[in-house]
């Protein structure tokens, strides 16, 4: 991503940020914390899952919108 931001003459901290905030919301789907705390509750995956979802859903609406907004105001 640095080449093409370099190319095209993008700023070089937007697109790291833009590749980090990119990484972990994909992260959100099923988080690594989550594997300790479901074998201590005796929960399954499928039973937390779909607040996963949710908050995939709500941070992706939130990065997007910061991201957008970072790159309208060009700060």
């Amino acid at each position: 991503m640095m080449g093409a931001a370099k190319e095209i003459g993008a700023s070089i901290p937007a697109t790291a940020l833009a590749v980090q905030i990119g990484d972990q919301w994909t992260n959100m789907i099923q988080p690594f914390w989550i594997l300790p705390v479901l074998a201590i509750s005796g929960l399954q995956l499928r039973d937390v899952m779909g607040y996963m979802v949710l908050i995939l859903i709500y941070l992706g609406l939130i990065f997007g919108a910061a991201v957008m907004l970072w790159g309208f105001l060009g700060l």
